[in-house]
């Protein structure tokens, strides 16, 4: 049973390298949470061109620390 649960769990298998899109569909949060995490620091990214990416490995270690950061910016 435990490889049924393995499969059926996008983040045991996280690319190499997201986009802020897939981040956002992988940890379920909205773009401006995983943007402000991304402008506060503590989910790092880089830039090539014009494209923003996070290293899978980063976006894994941002998730075991409880996604800081991600406030609701909608709420006031």
């Amino acid at each position: 049973m435990p490889a049924l649960q393995q499969a059926s769990n996008p983040l045991v298998n996280i690319p190499p390298i997201l986009k802020p899109a897939d981040a956002c569909t992988l940890a379920k949060l909205g773009k401006a949470s995983i943007y402000a995490a991304i402008k506060s620091g503590a989910l790092p990214s880089f830039k090539r061109g014009r494209g923003r990416f996070i290293q899978g490995t980063a976006f894994q270690q941002w998730l075991a620390e409880g996604m800081p950061d991600t406030e609701d910016s909608c709420a006031h």
